[in-house]
């Protein structure tokens, strides 16, 4: 019995050590919390979330009635308002929450951190005069210290984008200033990006070039702003913006803007800083005959004269991600992919890894390519890299794809697609930590795969992972998992959290050593172990986390010279000894979590004693160890 034991024990070891080419086992997931009421008819969703470097996760979004974060109540003063809240990993509880809008429509779509320092962009609805008496900050219905009118004369009420500064004082948050933008169309921003005292938005609004809708820049708490923002074209349209703003502290100024669009609605919808790189992604509606004369370039009161293609000779929505130099008061275009078919596809958000950009969104095509997907186009030059969707017939598939920037030209590098047979998947967030990259969205299938949902499509080739649904016909949150192998990429698993409701994810981080995901679930849904019952029926934010597995057989047994764990192999208790007040993770034999401890003030920490029998990896700082449990 002793001898089968120690080579079943070999065994395993040796599997381990072996390169594995099947899809990975997906972590269980490791927490679920919603910020919402336990009864009565609040609803709410979260946008996006950011981290300090404390571990504190910021959210924002938006929510209607009433909704209670921890013992915070957050009235809605009418219709949808948005919301802020500090959540606290450790603890898994809310610290605080405040509320911001009027009696209009209001929500909060993009969140940034830095420092102290909370930025929020979105739409809010108001005139000049703060008709809908919108206010920031505080939890009370119409309650908050800073009121913030809109851009539209008196009577005019229409949606605005705006971007707004928090602090973070440690039991609430107080708002710091606000700026807004638009005219008497519909205005939004959508994603925000801080590096030291620049802000930088990205979002859409409607004008043209004889400024018909009177867009303006600018305006901040009951100031109206005096800065034309003109149209991209002369046709009036949906237009992107980009935008850098200065924050000094208690007030912020306007740099400089930088407009995309052409005839039709374009949108930007995530953008990321690096150094004096901005990066920006979402849609462009145009065609390679450039039908809709989209024009790059442009700023707020000048039009663009850098021409930008569709992917095909058809005119539909194709995903663009730009590269912008930020000079100081002005920003120069640097290179421009588009890629895309026939159909709908868009970028929903990026991430910055070096050199390497990564874009979550959305591709309509089959499995044939009937689409007529391509992908490394420039905007001048049509795309060659094909990509195919996932089921037999057109349908909207998750995405990720990868580009390298080379300075002033960038590199198409590989695409990801998931999904079944339903227009109803898309990709909304793209997290990055090493070669790991991970994208969070929607699918819809069935408990036994009716929709036939597969992940790891790349190219012409098809996916073979599959991932079932929670039935109930309606989307579920997904989770997946890939490795950046350079020129090419490999899907490792996908991981399932929702009901038989609509559930959906919209932001997606990393921490420590977890994967969190925002978004909103219909109740009763459940997280793995974690259920979320009340209120039934209702739409709840939620913030669930996923442990970061690494396969074992990645890595090495670096710390024999550094840690000291005995004995090994354990029949009962086992002690480590490593640097005072380390961290102390322990992983199973598929990279999952399974314990924690800390080493005391003596460099000691007793490892837990209930774990099955196995081989697992202790890791303590950089070291790790190998130990067996028997």
């Amino acid at each position: 019995m002793r001898k089968n034991y120690f080579l079943l024990l070999l065994s395993l070891t040796l599997a381990l050590l072996t390169p594995v080419t099947s899809q990975a086992q997906a972590p269980a997931w490791a927490s679920a919390i919603t910020g919402s009421t336990a009864t009565g008819n609040g609803e709410s969703k979260i946008q996006a979330m950011a981290t300090d470097a404390n571990g504190n996760i910021y959210v924002t979004g938006f929510f209607y009635s009433y909704i209670l974060f921890g013992s915070t109540g957050l009235y809605s003063s009418g219709n949808a308002d948005m919301f802020l809240a500090k959540y606290v990993p450790s603890t898994n509880t809310w610290a605080w929450a405040v509320r911001g809008g009027g009696s209009g429509y209001d929500y909060s779509y993009g969140l940034a951190v830095s420092g102290s320092n909370i930025y929020l962009t979105g739409t809010l609805e108001n005139d000049q005069t703060n008709y809908f008496r919108v206010t920031l900050g505080g939890t009370t219905l119409m309650g908050g210290p800073y009121s913030q009118a809109g851009t539209s004369t008196t009577g005019q009420v229409s949606a605005d984008l705006f971007l707004a500064k928090f602090t973070d004082t440690g039991n609430s948050a107080i708002p710091v200033w606000c700026q807004v933008g638009g005219g008497t169309g519909t205005d939004s921003g959508t994603g925000v990006a801080v590096s030291g005292s620049s802000v930088y938005l990205t979002g859409y609004y409607s004008n043209n070039q004889a400024n018909s809708k009177a867009a303006v820049l600018g305006g901040t708490g009951l100031t109206p702003g005096t800065m034309p923002l003109l149209g991209a074209t002369t046709t009036l349209s949906l237009d992107w913006l980009l935008a850098k703003y200065t924050d000094s502290g208690a007030t912020a100024t306007l740099s400089w803007t930088q407009t995309v669009g052409g005839s039709n609605a374009d949108q930007g919808s995530a953008i990321a800083v690096s150094g004096s790189s901005i990066y920006a992604t979402g849609y462009l509606v145009n065609d390679t005959a450039n039908s809709f004369g989209a024009l790059l370039g442009g700023t707020a009161s000048t039009a663009g004269t850098m021409v930008v293609r569709g992917a095909t000779a058809n005119a539909s929505e194709d995903l663009l991600l730009v590269k912008y130099t930020d000079n100081g008061s002005s920003a120069t275009p640097a290179w421009t992919q588009v890629g895309g078919g026939i159909g709908n596809d868009r970028g929903n958000s990026l991430a910055i890894n070096g050199s390497s950009i990564y874009v979550g969104g959305a591709l309509w095509n089959n499995r044939t390519n009937n689409g007529q997907a391509l992908f490394g186009g420039n905007g001048t030059t049509l795309g060659t890299v094909p990509q195919a969707g996932v089921s037999a017939t057109s349908s909207d598939d998750l995405l990720l794809t990868k580009y390298t920037d080379n300075g002033s030209t960038a590199t198409f590098n590989w695409a990801q697609v998931g999904g079944g047979d339903l227009s109803l998947e898309t990709a909304s967030a793209v997290a990055v930590r090493g070669t790991q990259v991970y994208i969070t969205g929607i699918l819809t299938n069935s408990p036994n795969n009716n929709t036939n949902v597969l992940f790891g499509g790349t190219g012409l080739a098809p996916g073979t992972l599959m991932q079932m649904g929670n039935g109930g016909g309606a989307p579920d949150i997904v989770v997946a998992s890939y490795t950046d192998n350079g020129a090419s990429s490999t899907s490792n698993w996908t991981q399932l959290g929702g009901g038989i409701y609509s559930d959906v994810s919209a932001s997606l981080l990393l921490l420590n050593n977890r994967l969190y995901v925002g978004g909103a679930t219909t109740a009763p849904s459940s997280f793995g172990a974690w259920n979320l019952t009340t209120p039934p029926g209702h739409l709840i934010n939620v913030v669930a986390s996923l442990p970061i597995p690494t396969p074992l057989a990645t890595l090495p047994n670096t710390g024999q010279t550094t840690l000291r764990l005995y004995p090994n192999p354990a029949t009962g208790p086992a002690t480590l000894e490593a640097a005072p007040g380390t961290s102390v993770y322990i992983l199973d034999a598929l990279g999952r979590l399974v314990a924690t401890a800390t080493t005391s003030t003596t460099g000691v920490a007793a490892l837990p004693t209930e774990l099955s029998s196995g081989l697992y990896l202790v890791r303590a700082g950089t070291a790790t160890v190998r130990w067996t449990v028997e």
